[in-house]
């Protein structure tokens, strides 16, 4: 036994040179020491925004906190100590728990699930200061993979919009707004009017146009997409159309909706994100009240409504390998925060057509969110730079803030505003927010 222990000793001393061999190895090309984030989430229905941490240590505590099941020996290393309360049905929780705080991570995310702010920090927007997470990790989320598309309502620069504008000039329409758009990556408007040279602004008018100086508007606002499913963009006929179409183009903007004949109207419009997967827009109009789609050869203007070329286009954006299909119709007007029937029976064909969203362009008058089938519907947002005042339903409106990561929707955030009676969109205050809320959300 004597002549066999150094022996012994050797091979432990080579085993354990080698294993530490292997530890340097995987530092070298991973990061072991990162920061993996655990989100606090609430249901889409809920009223929370922010909760700070000496307030989740509290429920914690009282287990009063939910926890994703699978991550609970990460939860229960956060937190110090085993409590709270496990879910095994993350879909089962965003339907049926509001105001109920539950700790998920990045692969949990989803639309009905909204990650709240900490200590005020959002994650998405501050992620280096963002105060609940684990360290030691050696895959951790890369926030340059997150990408922000927001989605605003109805932009038409015309008659009353455009005479605050002359008045007071194009930065008091946005001032209100215009920061909440610093995180996003591709902002979005539905603009329903083309530019002219000899516009003007009469008070009572359906005919509608825009000066082209003010349509700087959009370059100051950061716009990168321009929805053109509008009922008003032929107003003032076929080359101002075309003219304002290209000037979209001159300025950096991509378009959908419409186009220069029925074949560019109905193509959709492709984004490569920062991670390399790709979202897709598609638009529609559903009715064509003013004579503005593209129907013959070679005429200008949006794209038709047609159901089964909507389920083909859907089939082939899949087919072609994209990530996320959103779908986008300007619906019949309705003054109603209740969608039509019309709008239900086509927003719920085109989910079970395979869209992953979809949402209504023609709402001046904020509609209900739904979720059909886990995919979420927001029937309509309201007028965004409009200059409709004369009842509350068309001053209420909310833009929603969408994230990807990896090629999933992840987060889905409204914010609501309102429109002021001197025509300046600003944030909605608590009381306001509760009234939009309690017809679109809790209804």
């Amino acid at each position: 036994m004597k002549n066999i222990f150094p022996s012994i000793l050797f091979l432990i001393g080579i085993l354990i040179a080698f294993q530490s061999c292997g530890q340097e190895t995987v530092s070298d090309n991973e990061v072991s020491n990162g920061h993996k984030p655990l989100f606090v989430v609430t249901a889409f229905s809920s009223n929370i925004k922010n909760v700070s941490l000496a307030e989740l240590e509290v429920k914690w505590k009282k287990g009063e906190l939910y926890y994703a099941a699978d991550i609970e020996s990460e939860v229960w290393q956060f937190f110090g100590s085993e409590n709270g309360i496990a879910v095994y049905n993350l879909d089962s929780f965003a339907a049926n728990s509001y105001n109920k705080l539950l700790i998920c991570e990045i692969a949990h995310l989803q639309p009905q699930l909204i990650a709240i702010s900490v200590n005020s920090i959002d994650y998405f927007e501050i992620p280096d200061e963002y105060p609940v997470y684990l360290s030691g990790w050696a895959q951790v989320p890369d926030s340059a993979d997150f990408t922000r598309i927001t989605i605003t309502g109805v932009t038409a620069l015309t008659r009353g919009t455009g005479n605050v504008a002359d008045a007071k000039g194009l930065d008091f329409l946005i001032t209100g707004v215009k920061d909440q758009f610093l995180h996003t990556d591709f902002l979005h408007i539905s603009n329903e009017v083309s530019f002219t040279d000899n516009c003007d602004y009469p008070k009572k008018t359906m005919l509608f146009c825009t000066k082209k100086e003010h349509f700087e508007v959009l370059n100051m606002l950061g716009v990168d997409i321009v929805e053109l499913t509008g009922n008003h963009n032929r107003d003032y006929g076929e080359e101002a159309f075309i003219e304002t179409y290209k000037w979209y183009a001159e300025n950096g903007m991509q378009t959908f909706g419409a186009g220069r004949n029925p074949q560019e109207a109905a193509k959709p419009l492709v984004l490569e994100l920062e991670d390399g997967s790709t979202v897709a827009f598609v638009g529609f109009n559903e009715l064509c009240p003013c004579g503005e789609c593209a129907d013959k050869p070679n005429e200008p203007g949006a794209n038709r409504w047609n159901k089964e070329y909507a389920q083909k286009t859907i089939d082939s954006l899949r087919n072609a390998g994209v990530d996320f299909i959103i779908v986008s119709i300007q619906f019949g007007e309705v003054d109603s925060y209740e969608p039509s029937p019309s709008q239900k029976k086509i927003t719920h064909f085109l989910v079970d057509a395979g869209a992953d969203l979809v949402y209504g362009s023609q709402a001046h008058q904020i509609q209900e969110f739904e979720f059909y089938k886990g995919v979420p519907i927001m029937n309509g947002l309201g007028n965004f730079l409009f200059d409709q005042i004369h009842r509350i339903g068309v001053r209420q409106s909310c833009f929603v803030h969408l994230t990807f990561y990896q090629g999933k929707l992840i987060q889905m955030k409204p914010v609501f505003t309102q429109m002021g009676l001197d025509r300046q969109l600003k944030i909605a205050t608590p009381a306001e927010e509760a009234e939009i809320r309690k017809v679109v959300v809790n209804y």
